[in-house]
């Protein structure tokens, strides 16, 4: 005989993904954040529901599974869902939760204080730092900046797949790098000190999660004068390039950027990181994870502005071999995550690339 508390429409809440963590068997329900560390027992019972066994199940586990919100009735997704089940996990399980208890602290400001005081003790290095070969870039042509208005510069900006074969100059290199990623305001946070407050963090031109400045640029060098080809990271306290690796000399570019390969002609481009380190140490929910890209798209919108300021062209991507990507870049993805691809280069903005344009002037070459 089924069991009374199961009703036909009581299934599995679909909000539910298993993981084996060290031997134990984790059930999670995203959507509500809950896990729950399985017993064989209770496991036992939801392979016996799945399959139609429920008559076998104990009473008392069916009450236990409705309890937490692991039986449930409506088992349907949001009909408008337009993505997969991936998207539907990450959605809901970077969203903050409401929790009662946490009510009054959210309204009480001298939480927040005490624990960004508290934090300060255990700050990670903000600063990545390599040994190696280090380039002191150029001044900046800050003069250059000055001269154009914010709107001339919007108006201008343009995702171009063309660029020129000339060679760029480190000069504009430099100050795009500089506008873009330099601590503009010195290597730490020292606005809240008149308050006695201490800030971990610093500042560049782009806002950033908790002034952390969580993404890290590795500048690759194509066709720059007076650099060496090569794969640098470039330091946002001291506006140096640290040589790293070789350039792309034996590594397509344009196959582990998804097949784009107009970005073989760039001049210089930057692959942009997420430090996850420093993120979850200020925001250990996965909700930061979101804040990783945010920091990124930030920027980005200054980059391609201060290119457009100087009229070369830009072009950015986030489709790319992530795991290549790491693998070249030297990076763990536990701590730092690639998310983004900026090319640059010499020539007139052109949002379409030389071959695309030969094959639209040429309809019997276009793939049906």
């Amino acid at each position: 005989m089924a069991s009374p508390f199961l009703t036909n429409v009581a299934m599995l809440n679909p909000n539910l993904f298993f993981y084996i963590d060290r031997g134990r068997v984790i059930l999670w329900d995203y959507e509500a954040q809950s896990q729950f560390d399985m017993d064989g027992e209770h496991l036992d019972a939801l392979f016996k529901i799945v399959g139609g066994e429920s008559g076998k199940v104990s009473q008392t586990i069916v009450n236990e599974l409705h309890e937490n919100n692991i039986l449930v009735e409506n088992t349907a997704l949001p009909q408008d869902w337009g993505w997969d089940r991936l998207a539907h996990i990450f959605h809901f399980g970077t969203q903050m939760p409401r929790h009662k208890e946490e009510d009054k602290q959210a309204i009480d400001e001298s939480v927040y204080l005490e624990h960004c005081s508290t934090l300060a003790e255990t700050a990670p290095e903000l600063h990545k730092t390599y040994k190696g070969p280090a380039t002191a870039l150029p001044d900046p042509d800050l003069e250059m900046l000055k001269g154009i208005s914010l709107w001339e510069a919007l108006f201008a900006r343009m995702t171009s797949r063309q660029f020129g074969a000339g060679v760029l100059s480190l000069d504009i290199l430099s100050t795009v790098l500089y506008a873009t990623f330099y601590a503009i305001h010195g290597d730490e946070r020292k606005d809240t000190e008149d308050f006695g407050i201490r800030m971990i963090g610093y500042r560049r031109s782009s806002p950033s999660a908790g002034g952390l400045q969580s993404p890290e640029p590795y500048v690759l060098i194509r066709n720059v004068e007076n650099i060496a080809a090569g794969l640098y990271h470039y330091s946002s306290r001291n506006h140096t390039l640290t040589l790293i690796g070789h350039s792309f000399d034996d590594v397509d570019l344009g196959r582990v950027l998804g097949g784009q390969m107009w970005a073989n002609e760039v001049s210089a481009g930057v692959f942009l990181t997420s430090s996850l380190k420093k993120l979850t140490w200020k925001y250990p929910h996965s909700r930061s994870y979101r804040d990783a890209y945010i920091d990124i798209g930030a920027l980005l919108q200054t980059f391609q502005l201060t290119c457009a300021a100087f009229g070369i062209s830009c072009w950015m991507t986030g489709y790319f071999l992530d795991r290549e990507i790491d693998r070249l870049l030297g990076i763990n993805c536990g701590e730092e995550i690639s998310t983004f691809f900026i090319g640059v280069g010499a020539g007139k903005p052109q949002p379409l690339s030389k071959k695309t344009m030969e094959i639209a002037a040429k309809p019997s070459q276009r793939k049906h």
